[in-house]
């Protein structure tokens, strides 16, 4: 068993079915197969209230962002679902702070990674950078989805 923090981007791209389009691998199959397989197993994740208001807020997002485009539409149910299980979501404080080259939407993410001492699983190598530079957080456990599969 494993404790996780998901980034919302994961979720997203899991969604959407593409990365960003700076990405040099453009579909998010790596998502897909990470989170299919969370919502299976054992594994936890942690989050914080404004966290979980993200998630919530997903939905809607994603009519926003993605309208009219062919979406992955068993995702956001199960996973707000999972959100809701408290064998399988903890909600904790985090660490509040301002981390040196940590976007802000991030921080919180940062944050209950360090109060957990879970694994921040990212789709974005540019936080992974931002977390390794940051003397503060650089203990903080960060892997792409593709590195969490390989393990």
């Amino acid at each position: 068993m494993t404790d996780y923090v998901i980034d919302e981007n994961v979720v997203l791209n899991a969604i959407h079915g593409k990365k960003a389009s700076n990405n040099k691998s453009k579909n998010a199959d790596t998502e897909k197969i990470f989170l299919y397989g969370f919502f299976s197993n054992k594994d936890k994740q942690f989050m914080n209230l404004k966290i979980q208001q993200k998630f919530f807020a997903l939905p809607k997002k994603v009519e926003q962002k993605y309208n009219n485009e062919i979406l992955d539409n068993h995702i956001i149910p199960r996973f707000l679902g999972v959100m809701s299980d408290p064998l399988k979501t903890s909600i904790i404080e985090g660490i509040s702070n301002n981390f040196e080259g940590v976007k802000k939407c991030d921080t919180e993410f940062v944050g209950v990674t360090l109060q957990s001492n879970a694994i921040l699983v990212t789709a974005d190598g540019n936080l992974k950078k931002a977390i390794q530079e940051d003397s503060f957080v650089s203990k903080c456990k960060c892997s792409t989805v593709e590195e969490v599969l390989e393990k």
